[in-house]
């Protein structure tokens, strides 16, 4: 999965989050598998498109992550250590950013105040994921209202999750999995998703809520995801 993001020093507090495993987060109103029938889906807050990206481009994109290589990051640094009752671990996902280098160890980007010395310069999107980038901000500024696009906005960066199985203590362990979380992008987010399809889920964040999930989907092959301002339930 790649999400495609924006950053600047705004911030966009989002009721949603977003998990990319198939885990129960609250009653479910249906299975998930009933909510792949649709190829093309628009409703308030985000597009999703099945088979977005072509199969030519989607060799260009295989082609790509063979040259790429991802690390596996630490949690946290010398400078920024676990708090009380944690401790330090590597990420469960080997990931790999382009645009800036958001640091694990360095906290992210955290708006208001988390947001000088948290990245380092990366690399531009290559020429051909350049291209996918503008037809995909065309479709955002197209369909999303403007109090949704910030003006100047652009997909700016770009993290690359390797999801899969690593072993670990002679031991498979299933890696392809994001717990609930909230991250704090100044617009649209766009992702585009790759090999097994991945289960995702926006949800409120209250455990106790009876009704926790706002909406979910299966993300499969080649599909991609839009999403922006408040996701209707």
């Amino acid at each position: 999965m790649m999400p495609m993001k924006s950053q600047n020093d705004k911030n966009n507090f989002r009721s949603s989050n977003g998990n990319s495993s198939p885990q129960n987060r609250g009653q479910q109103t249906s299975s998930p598998r009933s909510k792949n029938k649709h190829v093309f889906e628009k409703k308030p807050g985000l597009i999703y498109h099945g088979r977005f990206i072509a199969p030519d481009k989607r060799r260009l994109f295989m082609d790509y992550f063979q040259t790429i290589y991802p690390i596996f990051e630490m949690r946290f640094s010398k400078n920024n250590p676990p708090p009380a009752g944690d401790t330090q671990r590597p990420l469960l996902r080997p990931v790999y950013w382009l645009g800036n280098w958001q640091f694990a160890c360095l906290n992210y980007y955290h708006p208001p105040k988390g947001t000088e010395y948290r990245c380092l310069k990366a690399e531009l999107f290559p020429p051909f994921m350049q291209k996918i980038v503008k037809d995909i901000e065309l479709i955002t500024r197209g369909y999303f209202p403007a109090k949704d696009v910030p003006k100047n906005w652009h997909l700016n960066t770009c993290l690359i999750n390797f999801y899969g199985t690593d072993k670990r203590d002679g031991k498979n362990d299933d890696t392809a999995r994001v717990g609930d979380h909230k991250d704090f992008e100044p617009g649209p987010v766009a992702s585009l998703s790759f090999g097994e399809r991945a289960f995702f889920q926006f949800v409120f964040g209250n455990q106790k809520l009876k009704q926790n999930v706002a909406y979910e989907r299966w993300l499969e092959d080649g599909s991609l995801l839009i999403f922006a301002g408040i996701i209707s339930s």
